[in-house]
């Protein structure tokens, strides 16, 4: 019998952890409280090692399609445009580290990760499951879903973000902390953009108490964040949100924890980089 892993979050992290535990032998079930997968988020920048994995898990074939190689990594002035840092990546990232740099839509990459986890294992993935909690049992773990079924596993997971019911039950309250950052995010088709359209690169537009970063995505989209500090934003705040057309995100963190912590059934990885780092490979609940 193989042995069974829950996990809890259908983002990147989530679907990332199902393929690389099923690929291992591992059946898996992830649960995923949003009703369906939609368009969340905006561009993302891959570097060469995290290009290495995603060809590892067989996720690259599928998200060929989307990405988009940039010439470079540039930082340049916010006002005026003019260059700070140029770094070359086309054809040089894979030369020097064995693998491309990349930019991508998250959707994209939502998708060529649920559709590899599918091809793996049919159905694992169920949408419109909120998990309630968990619970150690005798032979492993088990979730608790908001309907109140429980399902038992040898393994599971919490990879459901910073607001996450998991991490809450395990470690104690832990509330988001505001940054005093404010995000906007936009797509707008380069094309249409004309002389004013950014360089082909992942570049980062940098000023006082501000910075937008611009990435190319699906081939000739443009995808634009901007960031405003608190103190930046001052009463242009509304307007600006109009002009975007898009009310401001605001920016939290929640930090690691200052210490590690240990049971028998159960290992709470507070500040692991990763959702199963070395130190979480014999527990039953991981962090």
């Amino acid at each position: 019998m193989h042995r069974q892993a829950l996990i809890v979050g259908g983002g990147i992290g989530g679907l990332c952890a199902a393929i690389c535990l099923r690929l291992t032998g591992w059946d898996v079930q992830v649960f995923e409280q949003a009703p369906e997968i939609t368009e969340i988020g905006a561009g993302l920048q891959i570097s060469p090692n995290g290009v290495k994995i995603l060809e590892h898990i067989g996720v690259m074939e599928r998200l060929e399609p989307a990405v988009f190689e940039p010439e470079a990594i540039e930082i340049r002035m916010g006002v005026s445009g003019r260059p700070i840092l140029y770094l070359p990546m086309k054809g040089v990232a894979a030369q020097r580290w064995g693998a491309r740099y990349l930019q991508v839509h998250r959707a994209d990459l939502i998708t060529a990760l649920s559709a590899r986890l599918d091809a793996l294992q049919p159905g694992a993935m169920q949408t419109g499951c909120p998990v309630r909690g968990y619970a150690p049992c005798k032979d492993g773990a088990e979730v608790i879903l908001a309907n109140g079924r429980r399902i038992q596993a040898d393994l599971v997971i919490g990879a459901d973000g910073i607001h996450s019911r998991i991490r809450h039950q395990m470690l104690g309250p832990d509330a988001p902390r505001f940054t005093g950052n404010y995000a906007w995010r936009a797509l707008v088709p380069a094309v249409q953009l004309g002389a004013l359209a950014p360089p082909p690169s992942g570049c980062i537009w940098a000023g006082p108490k501000k910075h937008a970063v611009t990435t190319y995505v699906r081939g000739g989209l443009s995808s634009i964040l901007w960031v405003l500090s608190s103190k930046g934003l001052g009463a242009r705040k509304a307007g600006s949100a109009l002009e975007i057309g898009q009310m401001p995100w605001r920016i939290s963190t929640a930090g690691p924890r200052p210490s590690w912590r240990y049971s028998h059934r159960q290992r709470r990885c507070t500040n692991a980089p990763s959702l199963t780092g070395p130190h979480c490979q014999k527990g039953r609940t991981a962090m």
